[in-house]
């Protein structure tokens, strides 16, 4: 029986036997080879080479053979100014490929090309690739289920792909297959691209860089000065496969350039087109966070959203933060951020940066910029908080329907020539919003408050029919020197309607109140000399206003004494009265008068409060000695019926000159009672 361990292993050192040894440290070495069978060697025994091998010579072998690294193990392959052309390159299981260039001259360049059957370019299934350093890699499948880069129909799951540094990596994917990512029915994996890496990755049903058909995106970061272009023809141009791929998790910041195109059913960044199941699923737009100060284009065309749902799949969540630049459009009927054809609108929150918004007018009557797509009624959400901008350009509608707010301080802007069809309410600040160049209706009224002779006068422009869907805040109201405010109404003289204006009130089109104002008031009262018990007190009253402008108030005045009102008289053409306290009580009372005009022209008034007191006022008694003529007291024999009271055998009877009496029984009050009137 013939051994073939033995045979391979006996291969590759023979293989290795003609490379060139390098000493590394540790006791390591590494391989500088020159022929493809020592390449291959490297791939199947790293550790043999030292984990590392270098080209020493241009190996070209085409796509007649694969190389296929050992699963679980690490390798670094050192172009250094050198050309590899190879089939695909295969990664086994939990192993880890770093391509790089270490030469200072022209850069080295990999190029594998899939021969057949199920290769993937690069096959990472389940491994890990790096390219870094000043690494040239071009890599296609051939096969159309497997990726540029990633699953192939095999394993079409995509591991773990990072590409740094100074690295230009070209990736093509075959129909089913995206050009980074996952084979046919492979989710992206997950795929990290910064420094200044260039990368550029195409598919015609797969993501760009993404799900493969079927498949969801996966986690894709770009960042630092890292430059993208990303293509896809029915899945998304960086996010899900066709048929049903939602876009993933999706980061772009630091001060990266992606310019991301769907020209067909995806979006440009999100989800591919929904499979058209009933009802249709997949396809929506994942969570795409933009930052830093990142460049971003992302378009979709057809039925695919610019940044959010491939064709029938909804928006999805976009967050913007930083300072990034990013143009989201589509050429066809889905939103230029949100719902695909017939997707509903995501949730949209920008927090910074310059944000362009585009959907076709003339080609899709119903979508939005950022909203729903072409067919759907579902707008989600939007928020836009200083300092962001959204700018509508020429051609573009947002449109925001009845029960929508969008919300936050932000600003909205015409780029130029969008419009604006407002059925909710816009909360941004008047002053953000080019309201004017992008024809905001309907929904847009202006509410003049005119102070009417006071100040001051004051216009709100509300982009909603109530100041509270607005987030508008109703004025103060005004002054006016020597004049009350009453409120205010639709004409100027006070003839029109009266209008209670609060934060609910229902506006529908432009208006301008005027404050009414009632001339201020002065009330006095004068009481004729001494109020006496059971005579009549004459109380002169005088009423002027404080602006003579206003002239002689006309109208009533009533006298209250202790709150309870006892006289009304009418003001004579002096503003002047009489009004007559009648058999005034002994004790002390509270005096004032109120006036009430006859017309809108003055304001109400009354008098301070005047203390009088009729008679002597009452002590407090606390013995049985002689009084001074009040209730209850000796002096004087006045006598106040009712206040002579028996409660039984022993009581507690007020008696005058006596103070406060025990008494043994009902007799012995009668006798007191009788003595007092006799007195």
């Amino acid at each position: 029986m013939i051994n073939t361990s033995r045979l391979t292993r006996f291969s590759a050192v023979a293989a290795l036997t003609a490379a060139t040894w390098t000493a590394l440290p540790g006791n390591a070495f590494a391989a500088n080879v020159t022929t493809y069978a020592a390449l291959q060697a490297a791939f199947t025994n790293p550790a043999s080479a030292g984990g590392v091998v270098t080209l020493d010579a241009d190996v070209v072998q085409g796509g007649n053979a694969d190389l296929s690294l050992a699963a679980g193990s690490s390798l670094v392959l050192d172009l250094s100014g050198h050309s590899l052309d190879t089939g695909s390159i295969k990664l086994g299981s939990g192993s880890k490929l770093t391509v790089t260039d270490s030469s200072v001259g022209a850069a080295g360049t990999l190029t594998a090309l899939a021969a057949s059957g199920d290769g993937a370019g690069i096959s990472v299934d389940g491994a890990t690739l790096l390219i870094e350093g000043r690494a040239v890699v071009h890599a296609t499948a051939r096969q159309s289920t497997a990726a540029g880069i990633g699953g192939d129909s095999r394993h079409p799951e995509n591991g773990s792909v990072t590409l740094t540094g100074h690295a230009h990596v070209r990736a093509a994917g075959g129909q089913f297959g995206a050009g980074i990512g996952g084979g046919d029915h492979g989710a992206g994996g997950t795929v990290t691209i910064n420094d200044h890496a260039t990368v550029t990755a195409a598919s015609t049903d797969g993501a760009g860089i993404g799900g493969g058909d079927y498949a969801a995106g996966g986690t894709i970061h770009i960042t630092d000065s890292a430059h993208v272009t990303a293509t896809s023809g029915a899945g998304a141009g960086i996010g899900g496969g066709y048929w049903g791929g939602d876009g993933g998790a999706v980061t772009i910041d630091g001060a990266a350039t992606v310019h991301a195109t769907s020209t067909g059913r995806g979006a440009g960044i999100g989800g591919g087109q929904a499979a058209l199941t009933s009802p249709p699923t997949g396809g929506n737009g994942g969570t795409v966070a933009i930052g830093g100060s990142a460049g971003v284009v992302a378009e979709g065309s057809y039925i695919g959203a610019g940044i959010g749902g491939g064709g029938n799949g909804a928006g999805g969540s976009l967050t913007v933060t930083g300072h990034p630049i990013v143009v989201a459009k589509t050429t066809g009927y889905g939103a230029g951020i949100g719902g695909g054809y017939h997707g509903a609108g995501g949730h949209v929150l920008l927090d910074g940066g310059m944000v362009t918004a585009a959907n076709r007018e003339h080609y899709s009557h119903t979508s939005s910029a950022v909203g729903m797509g072409d067919g759907d009624t579902t707008f989600g959400s939007l928020a836009v908080n200083s300092p962001a901008t959204l700018e509508i350009p020429e051609g573009a509608v947002l449109r925001v329907p009845a029960g929508i707010i969008v919300t936050g301080n932000g600003s909205l802007h015409d780029a130029p020539g969008g419009t604006v069809v407002n059925d909710g309410a816009i909360q941004l600040p008047t002053a953000n919003v080019q309201w004017q160049l992008l024809g905001l209706l309907p929904h847009n009224y202006l509410v003049t408050f005119n102070a009417n002779g006071g100040t001051p006068t004051t216009a709100v422009r509300v982009f909603a029919t109530t100041f509270a869907e607005g987030a508008r805040t109703v004025p103060a109201d005004p002054t006016r020197a020597g004049w009350d405010f009453e409120g205010w109404n639709t004409k100027a003289d006070g003839s029109g309607q009266s209008v209670h204006f609060t934060a609910n009130t229902v506006i529908s089109a432009d208006e301008t109140l005027y404050a009414q104002w009632g001339a201020a008031t002065v009330t006095e009262a004068v009481p004729r000399g001494k109020a006496k018990p059971g005579q009549d007190l004459p109380v002169d009253v005088t009423v002027h206003a404080l602006d003579a402008v206003a002239g002689i108030p006309h109208g009533t005045v009533t006298l209250y004494i202790d709150g309870k009102a006892v006289a009304t008289a009418t003001l004579d053409a002096h503003g002047r009265a009489v009004l007559t306290y009648p058999h005034v009580t002994r004790g002390e009372h509270v005096l004032r008068v109120v006036y009430t005009p006859s017309g809108r022209e003055w304001g109400p008034s009354r008098s301070p409060e005047i203390r009088i007191q009729a008679g002597k006022p009452y002590p407090t008694q606390h013995g049985g000695h002689p009084g001074n003529g009040h209730p209850g007291t000796g002096g004087q024999g006045w006598h106040r019926p009712g206040h002579l009271a028996s409660t039984g055998p022993t009581g507690l009877v007020e008696a005058a000159g006596l103070g406060l009496l025990s008494l043994l029984g009902g007799l012995a009050s009668l006798r007191v009672g009788r003595r007092f009137r006799r007195r």
